[in-house]
């Protein structure tokens, strides 16, 4: 996203560039209502200091076993659902994996009074995976998870394979250091002084180590209003015959200059069982889709502050989840997976998605489908018109698309490319590009 004088691109947009989005505050429960999760959420039962409650967790079984359960313990400020990536990665590496809300935390019970100490939390850990019938797992702790994780290994050695501790907290003395102690009434004092805008500060300047680049929201802001108009009636469709036209490049130009044969008519229906409900929603709700709305299109206004798009010349009407996955799945820049799941998730609070776990297969299919594109054009370019600067951003590329096929609604693609893409001849071939 640069800076820039004010560009006549920016007036596509009309009166939308100087306009803020109006977003209803969502509302959430004790336990979470109303914000949904990445992944089917089960409840274990279970009595505890005489009390009955109820753990929340994520339990995910992979296409392809390899026999491992992987066990994810999530920090004071996270919940299971922030191993969203995590448990991608693992399932897709063939691991069962089991991902808790503790007691106290996200969608578990929250007891008006309660021993909170890391034996007992272990404890309950214990007591769910003994329900689950899982033995010596691999046991994952992230943050304060990680001296869960630890005081788990401790306690239960013997029902251990490995431990994996994630930047843990607490394996430093700080009372050695000369750091005072805090009381309750001060931890109590301190929680009273705490909103919203000081909690988001805090972790834009910790978990985004200073690197959280706000433009990303007034881009995503941007989606959100256009995609609450309906498209120009003069916009072709971005439909089936464009997507496939599109897809297609991966067979005709990547496998070839790879040296390796596919199978085309296979490919090509394993597209058409994937992204069936993704083209009917979009010919139900057409909106304007720019195609390429990634930051190197995005000016910033000096007069303004306000951002400008350029490259629009193509646009398309089509799903509204298309361009929030090129700005946020950038072929020429690393965007933070953490930066990307909120982004994500603005979108849908703003827009006021009605069924976001159905938005998100949809971002995943055009993700893929953008991806897979990409890779056929920048083999094109390398190939036919003799431009190979483009091949250094093919592992990029490869990363996203990866992460595309371990949704569940990409099953048959991801067969697809088993079958027909040795790993290999993916991320790895362009290496030393």
């Amino acid at each position: 996203m640069l800076a820039g004088a004010a560009l006549s691109a920016a007036g596509l947009m009309g009166p939308l560039a100087a306009q803020q989005p109006t977003q209803k505050a969502p509302a959430y429960g004790p336990e979470l209502e109303g914000f949904d999760y990445p992944f089917p959420v089960q409840h274990f039962d279970f009595t505890s200091q005489r009390q009955s409650l109820q753990m929340a967790y994520l339990d995910l079984k992979p296409d392809h076993p390899n026999g491992q359960t992987a066990v994810l313990l999530h920090g004071k400020n996270f919940c299971s659902a922030t191993w969203e990536p995590t448990i991608k990665d693992l399932a897709a590496a063939g691991y069962r994996v089991i991902a808790p809300d503790q007691i106290g935390f996200c969608k578990s019970s929250k007891p008006a009074a309660y021993q909170f100490t890391f034996k007992q939390l272990a404890g309950n850990t214990h007591e769910l995976l003994a329900k689950l019938g899982i033995e010596k797992p691999v046991v994952v702790g992230h943050s304060t998870g990680g001296m869960l994780a630890a005081h788990y290994a401790l306690l239960y050695p013997d029902d251990v394979s490995h431990l994996v501790l994630v930047n843990p907290v607490g394996l430093e003395d700080w009372s050695a250091k000369g750091v005072p102690p805090i009381s309750v009434d001060q931890w109590y004092a301190r929680e009273l002084k705490s909103n919203a805008d000081g909690i988001r500060a805090y972790e834009k300047s910790t978990y985004y180590a200073g690197k959280w680049e706000d433009r990303y929201e007034r881009a995503v802001d941007i989606l959100v209003r256009l995609g609450a108009r309906p498209a120009p009636e003069d916009l072709p469709p971005y439909g089936r015959a464009a997507m496939a036209r599109e897809t297609a490049l991966f067979p005709e130009f990547y496998a070839p200059a790879l040296g390796f044969a596919v199978d085309e008519a296979a490919f090509a229906k394993s597209w058409d069982e994937s992204w069936a409900g993704v083209l009917d929603e979009a010919a139900a709700h057409p909106v304007l889709v720019l195609r390429d709305y990634h930051a190197d299109n995005l000016m910033v206004l000096a007069e303004t502050d306000d951002l400008g798009l350029l490259d629009f010349q193509d646009a398309l009407a089509g799903h509204r989840a298309y361009d929030l996955v090129s700005l946020l799945q950038d072929a020429r820049r690393d965007v933070d997976p953490a930066l990307e799941e909120d982004m994500i998730e603005r979108y849908a609070a703003a827009a006021g998605i009605a069924d976001p776990g159905r938005f998100r297969a949809d971002y995943e299919i055009l993700g893929a489908q953008r991806n897979t594109k990409i890779l056929g054009i920048f083999t094109r370019l390398w190939k036919r018109d003799g431009k190979p600067h483009y091949l250094p951003l093919q592992p990029r590329v490869w990363s996203c698309l990866e992460r595309n096929l371990a949704h569940p609604a990409l099953a048959s693609v991801r067969a697809w490319f088993d079958a027909n893409v040795p790993e290999a001849k993916r991320a790895a071939a362009w290496a030393t590009a």
